[in-house]
Formats: C-alpha cells, structure tokens, sequence
C-alpha cells in the first residue's frame, strides 16, 4: 500500500513537471512565432533596407547554434537544471523592450542575439528534461511537445498578423511581452511550490 501510494505521488509530480515544461513551451514558441512574423514587418515599417533587415534576421541562428553548444555542454556537466529554462523568461522580455525602442541595425541585433540566447537554452534541455522526468513515455512526451511547438509557433504567427493590422506593431510588442512576463506567473498558478523548487535547484543544485 505505501508503495503504491509512493509510485502515484511520483507520477503526479511527474504530471506537474510536464504541465509546467508544455507551458513553457507553448508560451515560449507562441512568442517566438509571433516574432517571426513581426519584426521583419517592423524592420521595414522602421526604414531598414533589404541588406540590414538580412543582417539582423541571420544572426539569430548563429547564436543559437553556438550558445545551444556551449549549453549543451554545460547541461551535460552539471545536468538538467530548471535554470536554463528560466533564461527563456528575461532574455525574451529584454528582446520585445529592445525592439520596442530599437531605431537602428545594431540595436535590433542586441535582440535578435537574446533570442538565440533563450532558444537555445531550451533546447539544450528540454530532451533532457523530458526524458528524465517522464522515461517510461519519453517517446510520446517528447512527440507532444515537438506538437505543441509547432501549434503554438502557428498561433503567434496568426495573432500577429492580426494584431499588427488591428492594433500596430507596438501594441503587440506591449502584448507579446506581457504574455512573454505572465509565463513565470502561470506557472506558479500550477504548482505553488514552483518557485520554491526553483530557486533551491539555483541555489543548491
């Protein structure tokens, strides 16, 4: 009996872990997509000619494939940590406030370079992650996840056509990032030990 209910007590972690790891999903790639869109669009309505707009938009995978190297390895060190996902959470908010202000190349390339900085923190771990806390349906979490990437990335690209038609491109840089801000506050909504946990895997590893 007691083993029982310590086996049902561990997958009911399990359960919150992977609701807060599909949130951050979700929210992360809904952003992203939506970004995707908009700042090319932004990039234009701004005065950039074709070449600057090309220097900006090829930064980012650069320094996503390097930082997700240098992560990567890190991760491989020390192991999964809630740490990495938490540098989604500044580094997308610190980019939308830089876009939001940008007037010039350099800047928006600030931006662009925080973004790769928080893709490629997620996806050093998130297999990890996955397959630590769910290994006997890693296989079917991490296909969930891989889908709600590309729902979610589907989403921000539609709300941002929208929006920018509707509402201007800095009113949905506002939204975008109070969605990217309200992440941290979701997930403390699901589990109200979160940010106890986290800060105790900063902390104390």
């Amino acid at each position: 009996m007691l083993q029982n209910k310590q086996t049902s007590k561990r997958f009911a972690e399990q359960r919150q872990h992977l609701i807060r790891i599909n949130t951050i999903t979700f929210l992360n790639y809904l952003v992203s997509g939506a970004l995707t869109l908009l700042i090319p669009l932004l990039l234009l309505s701004r005065s950039m000619n074709i070449a600057e707009i090309g220097m900006v938009l090829s930064i980012l995978p650069l320094i996503f494939l390097i930082a997700r190297l240098i992560f990567a390895a890190i991760a491989d060190y020390i192991g999964w940590s809630h740490i990495f996902l938490l540098i989604n959470w500044p580094s997308i908010v610190v980019s939308i406030i830089i876009y939001y202000f940008a007037s010039s190349v350099t800047i928006f390339l600030g931006g662009k370079i925080l973004e790769g900085l928080r893709e490629s923190s997620y996806w050093a771990v998130i297999r990890t992650a996955i397959y630590q806390l769910a290994p006997e349906k890693a296989g079917k979490e991490a296909i969930k996840n891989n889908a709600i990437i590309w729902m979610a990335t589907a989403v921000g690209g539609a709300f941002a056509g929208l929006s920018i038609f509707y509402i201007g491109f800095s009113v949905s840089l506002v939204i975008l990032a109070f969605i990217s801000w309200s992440l941290l506050f979701f997930l403390a909504l699901l589990s109200r030990i979160f940010l106890i946990s986290t800060l105790e895997d900063i902390l104390f590893g």
